[in-house]
């Protein structure tokens, strides 16, 4: 399987549909050889650190042109991925790309970076997800231990090192989720 993370630095206008038409047949390509693709495009685009970001209908509209070109390509093994940031600290203004006109959010009162998570891990493992989400195929788990500035604290994403932890997070996921690490997943 291929992750490709696509970056649109010359801005959503850039993602034109020709842009788009052309992407979505690499990936027929791709794909005609056997080749599953994830396309993650402008990912963290809640964030305030990339230039796409903070746009919401810009991107949206950038997001659909891309989606509906890979699949009216017949892209059939390439998957698009929506990949926001976590809600820390939210609405962000600490990177180079701050608010625009077109941006509103609420804050999010400045939870602890742990009540963050915890309530992050609930809404994106619920019973119920795959019911509202009938076309969700995968979760991807940032699985890092970092220093946020946006709740100025460590965040520990991590749900495998500690064998505790593990044992928590594994007893707590929904019957729909198959949960496996690299390697187990790399052996099938």
């Amino acid at each position: 399987m291929l992750l490709l993370t696509l970056e649109p630095r010359a801005g959503l206008a850039a993602v034109t549909a020709e842009v788009a038409a052309a992407l979505a047949a690499r990936l027929a390509i791709l794909n005609s050889r056997d080749i599953p693709v994830f396309v993650r495009f402008g990912h963290e685009m809640n964030g305030s650190w990339y230039p796409w970001a903070q746009q919401p209908p810009a991107y949206v509209a950038a997001f659909r042109r891309v989606a509906e070109a890979v699949h009216r390509q017949a892209a059939l093994a390439a998957a698009m991925v929506w990949a926001p940031n976590y809600g820390g600290g939210y609405p962000f203004a600490a990177g180079r790309y701050l608010e625009t006109a077109a941006f509103y959010a609420p804050a999010n009162g400045g939870a602890p970076a742990q009540a963050i998570k915890q309530a992050w891990r609930r809404q994106v493992l619920a019973p119920d997800l795959t019911r509202n989400f009938p076309r969700l195929r995968m979760v991807n788990w940032f699985e890092w231990r970092k220093y946020e500035p946006e709740v100025h604290a460590v965040v520990d994403w991590t749900v495998t090192r500690d064998p505790a932890q593990r044992t928590v997070f594994r007893a707590h996921l929904p019957d729909w989720l198959r949960y496996a690490n690299a390697v187990d997943f790399c052996r099938r």
